[in-house]
């Protein structure tokens, strides 16, 4: 059984990582795209200002230790060799996990209330009615939604063709992929799973498998990454166990503080991680992309339940968030929506993954 400190691609809670700037992170995420697709940075290496260097001059050039070695030469080994580290293990960080974007926060069980609780006026009839849902267990759940970065990494690794769309490279690692459709999103789980020695979540028609390799609903019991249960997304939206108001929006009164919507978004998703966090540190939960859950939709039951998850036969599965393409109003947390299985330019995905051992400590 892995535990969080030997888990890779994805990383939980690691502190004391080396700190660059967002134009130094952007030339690392270049560096390691161009290596992806066989060819070399076509961007300048920014000026290094965190590590009080230039390296504006040497263009295109993917070897930090080239960099590194270029620019102070023989002058001044000792700090030569004291950038080289940092910006090798910089780069060592961005090849183990998938982008800097590829974290996960742990949630702690807990009871909820789950529906329309503030009686929103342009609540819908599904997210009623309004009832108590108590989860068990502890699990982790993505920082952000999974980016085209990630991927994209998923699509090189499978040997799958792919088309790069417009603007990519420039915005690898930092915008939500959409047009995944809820089976592919279980791949890239299972790929994920099986890349850091965990037991795959699903078997080849999508459903859950237990640690032991066995058919099952019951969440607990499944080791390897998946998709959020509607429950588990809803109570991580609210703040998980560190929630203390209810507020229509994930963290926030107010949508534009957290969330792309139609009126702010101007046609399209954006980079991850620029609004405001909930209370749990977690982004882009409400606008920006709709996200698949593990459920199939149904209407919600009329009574208290425990580590709920609707697996019953559904034509549609549960969608939630909101997105860019929407209005305000859809990207409260109580709002809920369904669609079937297919692409979407406004629907990806977030990983959730139980917590099945005693390792790690609570928050």
């Amino acid at each position: 059984m892995r535990t969080e400190e030997n888990d890779f691609l994805y990383r939980i809670d690691q502190p004391g990582e080396p700190h660059f700037s967002e134009s130094e992170d952007y030339y690392i995420r270049q560096c390691l795209f161009y290596e992806i697709i066989g060819k070399k940075p076509r961007v300048a290496p920014p000026p290094f200002t965190s590590l009080n260097a230039n390296f504006s001059s040497l263009y295109g050039y993917f070897s930090p230790k080239f960099i590194v070695e270029g620019f102070f030469g023989e002058t001044d080994p000792q700090r030569r060799d004291a950038v080289l580290q940092i910006f090798e293990s910089r780069l060592e960080m961005r090849k183990r996990y998938l982008s800097e974007t590829a974290e996960m926060v742990r949630v702690n069980g807990g009871s909820f209330r789950m529906g329309n609780t503030s009686n929103d006026p342009e609540g819908c009839p599904n997210e009623t009615p309004v009832h108590d849902v108590r989860l068990n267990y502890d699990f982790w759940i993505g920082k952000y939604p999974v980016t085209d970065y990630e991927f994209l990494c998923f699509l090189n690794a499978k040997n799958k063709t792919f088309q790069l769309q417009k603007a990519w490279s420039t915005r690898l690692g930092t915008r939500p992929v959409v047009m995944v459709k809820r089976k592919t999103a279980m791949d890239f789980c299972n790929w994920l799973s099986a890349s850091t020695g965990l037991k795959n979540a699903y078997d080849s028609s999508g459903s859950l498998l237990s640690a032991k390799g066995k058919q099952t609903v019951d969440v607990t019991e499944v080791e390897g990454y998946r998709l959020p249960t509607e429950a588990e997304w809803e109570y991580a939206a609210r703040g998980g166990h560190r929630r203390n108001k209810d507020l229509p929006f994930s963290g926030h009164k107010d949508p534009r503080k957290v969330a792309w919507f139609n009126g702010n978004a101007r046609g399209r998703p954006h980079e991850v991680g620029r609004k405001k966090p909930n209370a749990l540190g977690i982004y882009d939960l409400c606008g920006n992309v709709c996200e698949w859950c593990q459920d199939g939709y149904h209407e919600y039951p009329g009574f208290p339940r425990e580590n709920p998850l609707e697996n019953a036969s559904s034509r549609f599965s549960t969608v939630r968030g909101g997105s860019w393409f929407f209005p305000e109003t859809y990207c409260r947390i109580a709002a809920r929506f369904f669609a079937a299985d297919s692409w979407y330019n406004f629907i990806g995905f977030r990983l959730c993954r139980t917590i099945t051992d005693l390792s790690g400590s609570r928050q």
